[in-house]
């Protein structure tokens, strides 16, 4: 028979032997500990000294998410690049633009397939446009190219719709 193992806190019977605080309590000390001053710096330090330690462990996983999150990667390049510039921006999915806009390119009005797909800014990112579902339109990536970053007063237009 194996031992019976309450919780340090509560005194809650425990279905693990391993643990040593139920679920809601190591919550609430998790919530307590994180709100102790100068606890996020000591967090920092640890992931600091823990992936110097651990680097081809740590380098080899963080491969291994990018490779899986392609699209999260992306969104986090444009947050930053608009940020920089104090521009809005907003998670977009390509998709649901897509779906948005019909699967039609909005400057030559042909379908657009998903492999081919690009999001175009109505308002440039030169010209502080921001990375928002009412300031990006679905694009063939060769007429998005074609049509360069200064082209504001033509895709001005589209914003009233």
């Amino acid at each position: 028979m194996s031992p019976i193992v309450l919780c340090f806190r509560c005194g809650e019977v425990l279905p693990n032997i391993r643990r040593v605080y139920c679920g809601p309590c190591k919550k609430e000390i998790k919530k307590v500990r994180r709100h102790r001053p100068g606890e996020k710096e000591r967090t920092r330090q640890h992931r600091r000294i823990y992936r110097a330690l651990h680097l081809p462990q740590t380098a080899a996983t963080y491969r291994r998410w990018k490779a899986a999150n392609p699209d999260r990667i992306r969104v986090a390049k444009q947050k930053r690049k608009h940020e920089k510039r104090f521009a809005p921006v907003e998670a977009v999915d390509k998709d649901l633009v897509f779906v948005r806009d019909g699967g039609r390119c909005h400057i030559c009005q042909r379908r657009v397939l998903r492999e081919e797909m690009t999001l175009d800014h109505i308002v440039p990112f030169a010209l502080n446009g921001g990375y928002t579902y009412a300031n990006l339109r679905l694009a063939h990536a060769s007429c998005n190219s074609s049509r360069g970053a200064g082209k504001t007063p033509g895709q001005l237009v589209l914003i009233l719709f």
